[in-house]
């Protein structure tokens, strides 16, 4: 073994404290998991308050196991860029596909109906974007970071986790594989935009413009060959273009802004106090605004 290759090696003490990083996650993890099927189990009959009181309970949870909404604190303007940049990638994923359905004539269009209801719905998206991105990319974007493992990890493990989340439910072959394109999606853009603001606005556009908007809100989609949709319930080829759309997206993504112009990670000790990951991370993407 060269000398180089023995000093990659970590030590026991390093590979004891990435265990250690790992299991405290995974056990923050289960431990909030279990507390949002009881949340579905009391509140399962309205979507709505099941997604709210969900996203309160894993907001609670985050910010006692010391998980910042963002990555660098940036000022609000960027921000602002940044969600916006998110929300318009996933948003442009969810309209090529929905596009590419109509062109090979899988679903037909029906007038919308603009109401309270689409309204209520798009509040039940919004808040279970925020349960999920907090859940599925905040408490394993942490516990990688603690780790000392790169960001690549944390896609992959948010990747895996996402399909994990909505196996109770028996989705088909082609909801799995578009479970696990979209949560690697949102997995890139948490670790390159700077944590969950922006994770959170990549999911609210992709699932809005795949859910309510596209399903009696802003038009109405008959689905003739399989189904497209957020959860188990896609099917078929549409869902299986979403996946590949949704892969496509993350990988540009991950190759337009590069790991160096990535912001870097800060963590809060037990304490409340903010350290710095393991490893190094260079300068953020933008600069923030001095005021």
């Amino acid at each position: 073994m060269t000398s180089a290759a023995r000093s990659e090696t970590p030590s026991p003490e390093d590979a004891r404290a990435r265990l250690a990083a790992l299991g405290t996650g995974a056990a923050w993890l289960l431990g909030v998991a279990g507390c949002l099927e009881l949340v579905s189990f009391f509140l399962g009959s309205s979507s709505l308050a099941e997604a709210v009181v969900g996203a309160l309970l894993v907001d609670v949870a985050a910010g006692r196991a010391g998980i910042a909404w963002t990555l660098d604190e940036p000022a609000r303007p960027l921000l602002m860029r940044r969600c916006l940049k998110a929300g318009a990638a996933a948003g442009a994923a969810a309209l090529v596909t929905l596009l590419a359905a109509l062109v090979a004539s899988w679903a037909r269009v029906h007038p919308g109906h603009l109401d309270a209801l689409l309204l209520l719905s798009a509040l039940g998206a919004v808040a279970a974007a925020i349960r999920d991105e907090l859940l599925l990319r905040g408490f394993v974007a942490h516990a990688v970071a603690k780790a000392g493992l790169g960001s690549g990890v944390a896609v992959a493990f948010s990747a895996l986790l996402s399909v994990a989340w909505i196996l109770p439910k028996g989705p088909t072959p082609a909801a799995a594989a578009l479970a696990l394109t979209s949560g690697a999606l949102f997995a890139v853009v948490y670790a390159r935009l700077g944590g969950a603001w922006p994770a959170i606005a990549a999911n609210a556009s992709f699932s809005l413009l795949l859910g309510p908007f596209s399903r009696g809100g802003l038009v109405d989609l008959e689905w003739l060959t399989g189904e497209l949709a957020v959860g188990a319930s896609a099917d078929g080829p549409p869902a299986l273009v979403a996946a590949g759309v949704a892969a496509t997206t993350a990988l540009l993504l991950a190759r337009l802004i590069s790991r160096k112009d990535a912001p870097e990670v800060q963590r809060r000790d037990d304490d409340g106090d903010s350290d710095r990951g393991a490893r190094e991370d260079p300068e953020p993407l933008e600069e923030a605004d001095p005021r």
